[in-house]
């Protein structure tokens, strides 16, 4: 019988991408309902561009560190 081997995965807390998420959210609303002002383009709107691109590169890291491991054929 073959031997079963098991992965220790460390997942990173979910409280980090959870607070992206959140950021990126209340930022989406704020400019929602405030996309008529001006000041919103001037101040939201490069806060989503960085919250966008600092949102999707650590969600992509965190899927592939914890689906790498768990993959047989690595």
């Amino acid at each position: 019988m073959p031997k079963v081997r098991y992965f220790r995965v460390f997942s990173p807390p979910p409280l980090f991408e959870t607070t992206r998420f959140t950021s990126l959210f209340v930022s989406l609303v704020a400019l929602f309902f405030f996309r008529h002002h001006l000041f919103v383009w001037s101040v939201f709107a490069p806060k989503i561009v960085y919250d966008f691109f600092h949102t999707v590169p650590t969600t992509l890291i965190v899927l592939l560190h914890s689906v790498l491991p768990r993959l047989r054929f690595l």
